[in-house]
């Protein structure tokens, strides 16, 4: 529902380091925006819970099953 943050995850051992800048600079900036503007952070975190709730029920998911399911056994 492209409600997360990704950091792109190292391809290899070699990728460790890179990843591990990557990541620390991504949560550096998740923090910076929280600590610049607490109240539009946790107002985003009520939206994700408000979607997260409305959206991922266990009767849309068995919907998506069967939808999934159907589209399967028809081809």
């Amino acid at each position: 529902m492209g409600l997360g943050v990704l950091v792109p995850g190292p391809r290899g051992p070699q990728d460790a380091h890179s990843f591990a800048h990557a990541y620390f600079n991504r949560l550096s900036s998740v923090f910076q925006g929280i600590g610049a503007d607490p109240q539009s952070f946790w107002a985003a975190r009520w939206e994700q819970v408000r979607a997260v709730t409305t959206q991922c029920t266990w009767a849309i998911r068995a919907a998506e099953w069967e939808q999934f399911l159907r589209r399967r056994v028809s081809t």
